[in-house]
Order: C-alpha cells, then structure tokens, then sequence
C-alpha cells in the first residue's frame, strides 16, 4: 500500500469508514479502514522528513498540508472525487462479483 520504508506522519478521520492518511513519501491517501482500499491519491506537496499532517476543512471539501519546500498546498472538491472512487469501487465490486449464465 505505500513505498517502502515510507512511515505514516499523520491521520485525519474523514467519516465513518474513510481516514486521511499523510506519509513521508509525499503523498496523502484516502483509505477506506474497512476493506483497506486505497479511494484517493493526492500529491504535490513535499514531505520526506518531517511528520506533516494533512488536515481537512470542517466541511470535507477541502484538504491543506504544509509542505518542506516552505509552500502550503490546498486541494479543493476533495468530498467529491472521494465520493466518485467510492462509487467506482462499489460498482467494480459488483461487476467483478456478477455471474452470467
């Protein structure tokens, strides 16, 4: 699920079943905690050092996290391309799961 040797720097609960997951290999993953798929892969900032946390607006639509290039980087519509790959992901699963005669 991530690089190797890359540790988690910080945890932001999304909902019920999603939590943001920030790591040192600059990347923040949306993980579903029930099934440990992957929903969202957002990169862009720097963070390869030191334990930087990503943090959601009180909303869920938007996702800011500082960065070591001394910048801080802002995602918006997150609620909506979260809700997109949880659809897909759902509907994946059916399809894989449906047995035609």
């Amino acid at each position: 699920m991530y690089s190797k040797g890359r540790k988690v720097t910080g945890l932001e609960v999304y909902d019920e079943q999603i939590v943001c997951v920030s790591t040192n290999d600059s990347r923040i993953r949306f993980v579903n905690v029930v099934t440990g798929e992957i929903l969202l892969k957002i990169k862009g900032h720097v963070n390869t050092h030191y334990l930087i946390t990503a943090v959601l607006s009180p909303d869920s639509k938007y996702l800011l996290s500082a960065s070591e290039d001394g910048n801080c980087y802002f995602w918006s519509s997150v609620d909506v391309r979260i809700q997109e790959m949880t659809k897909k992901n759902i509907l994946g699963r059916l399809l894989t799961s449906i047995k035609l005669d």
